[in-house]
């Protein structure tokens, strides 16, 4: 089966139209003292993430400074940063994140949506770029952060195959 978003983006996308808007409107919010958040929203939900990845490259080669790094100075690091720096996330890098953040908080719904709902290729993706950045494997930290017998469940989860 395969599955794709409901945000298909827009037809006449152009990365470097949206990152030199995307600067303007920050700009005009440190100017102006007014919020960016409606204006940023806008155009970023209306994007597929392969467009909203374009455009952070765009506004890296175009201002030297990622988008999430330049919003820093304009957003509240509250929930709607989080949520842009969520959808400039490249999917699999989001989930090794927050694959990362439940063991090390011992969030097991979290660890047991993100091991149970991914296929198998999306599962090996994780679990090797996981490896990749934190130089540890989630069956060690499975067994390092959540200890006693769940740790065993999830291991298993893990390592079952799927079509």
């Amino acid at each position: 089966m395969v599955t794709s978003g409901t945000i298909e983006g827009d037809t006449n996308f152009d990365a470097e139209t949206d990152a030199n808007r995307l600067r303007q409107i920050l700009k005009e919010s440190l100017e102006k003292d007014i919020s960016a958040e409606n204006s940023v929203a806008q155009i970023l939900v209306q994007r597929s993430n392969s467009q909203r990845q374009q455009i952070d490259q765009s506004f890296r080669s175009l201002f030297d400074v990622g988008l999430c790094d330049d919003m820093m100075n304009v957003v509240n690091k509250g929930n709607f940063f989080e949520t842009v720096k969520a959808l400039l996330s490249n999917p699999i890098d989001y989930d090794v994140e927050c694959l990362r953040e439940a063991i090390m908080e011992g969030n097991e719904s979290v660890i047991c949506e993100m091991l149970c709902t991914r296929t198998h290729s999306e599962l090996k993706d994780i679990l090797s770029t996981y490896e990749t950045v934190f130089e540890s494997t989630v069956k060690e930290d499975l067994e390092n952060f959540i200890g006693d017998h769940r740790h065993i469940l999830f291991i298993f989860i893990r390592v079952s195959s799927r079509s």
